[in-house]
């Protein structure tokens, strides 16, 4: 008896030596904290957790088939339950990728729909019940976490593709790899192929462990913009499609700090960040190079365009309760792009030194 479960053990571990081996390298190995990210690790570890907990499931459902005289109810809970972890598991990994999902309430309903329909086999065939020879029958609603599965991979695609637009096709490539191998795996197993999309969905997150290592290394922690040393990389790497530079600069932000506390400071430069990714695209690239100052680099050249946008970030800032002084330069009038950079910032520091005499003539 004793070798039988050992050898039941051996099996169930080599069935799943991927999702075992690295879903407990996920969840063991410390990841780099930052503040702001650390969201995005818990969730791909309780993402794993229930991944390795359905293979653990499947197992058992698998040993179901072939045992004698197993309760018809025990073997429903089992179904039931891993029927509804896996859209969970890949429900879960989308809001990894992008948590501000997580206040949207139509993203948890296709797992509610799930939830609904698998939770009648208790009492009804309609979705998935058992014979009394312990068989499998499938109603006509059997396919439905099948079909839940696929659209959240489709979801989760959709959030990928949208949440990182403007960044480097290479920057994306292990999110491709996220996408690719939860779908290749969700398909095959969606026409019979076992034990697939549990190691797909670990080797996901692995992906996307990656994914963010790689970000947070480019990443300024307070606004989650680039920093400078990726600004530099981006200079020598895309010389050749940098048009426009925009030197940006906030302005009251050493008074604010004075009158209400680096807190503040904190929130307003936070604010800025905000503000420039939601109006960059895939022209735009946008950097904290230090302290209230930061650089956007546009492959645009067209004057109409540089100064629309600028408009638009202005416009936004203000709804904020923030000023900002720009300057811009096209790149194609200097010999080279650190000279284009120092221009833009004399520029902008005409416009500050405009703002702060707009503001002295104000109080007289």
């Amino acid at each position: 008896m004793g070798t039988s479960i050992w050898t039941e053990l051996f099996n169930f571990l080599v069935t799943n030596f991927f999702t075992f081996t690295l879903g407990i390298g996920i969840l063991v190995i410390p990841t780099t904290k930052f503040a702001k990210k650390d969201h995005e690790d818990i969730v791909v570890k309780i993402t794993v957790a229930l991944v390795m907990l359905i293979a653990v499931l499947d197992r058992q459902d698998q040993y179901y088939e072939t045992a004698y005289n197993v309760p018809v109810f025990g073997r429903t809970v089992v179904s039931v339950i891993n029927y509804i972890l896996r859209p969970g598991a890949i429900m879960l990994l989308g809001l990894a990728i992008a948590p501000s999902f997580m206040k949207k309430v139509w993203i948890y309903v296709p797992l509610a729909i799930v939830i609904a329909i698998h939770t009648t086999s208790f009492y009804s065939d309609i979705c998935v019940s058992f014979n009394e020879q312990n068989g499998f029958v499938r109603g006509p609603l059997g396919l439905t976490s099948a079909i839940i599965t696929m659209a959240y991979l489709a979801i989760d695609i959709a959030i990928i593709l949208w949440e990182h637009r403007g960044k480097a096709y290479e920057e994306m490539i292990p999110l491709f790899f996220v996408a690719a191998i939860g779908t290749i795996a969700g398909v095959l197993e969606l026409v019979g192929v076992r034990n697939l999309l549990n190691g797909g969905i670990v080797i996901g997150c692995l992906f996307y462990h990656i994914f963010i290592f790689r970000m947070r290394t480019k990443a300024d922690l307070l606004t989650d913009l680039y920093n400078r040393q990726q600004l530099y990389s981006d200079i020598v790497k895309n010389r050749k499609n940098i048009k426009t530079i925009i030197s940006i600069d906030m302005n009251g932000l050493k008074k604010l700090n004075d009158t209400k506390g680096h807190a503040a400071g904190d929130k307003a430069l936070m604010t800025i960040g905000k503000v420039l990714k939601k109006n960059i695209s895939y022209k735009e690239r946008a950097y904290r190079i230090g302290g209230d100052e930061f650089i956007v680099l546009s492959k645009s050249n067209e004057p109409a365009y540089i100064s629309q946008w600028i408009n638009k970030v202005e416009g936004d800032l203000f709804d904020g309760g923030i000023a900002c002084s720009f300057g811009y330069v096209t790149v194609s009038e200097y010999d080279d792009i650190e000279n284009a950079i120092q221009n833009a910032d004399e520029m902008m520091y005409r416009d500050k030194q405009e703002y702060y005499s707009m503001q002295k003539n104000e109080k007289i």
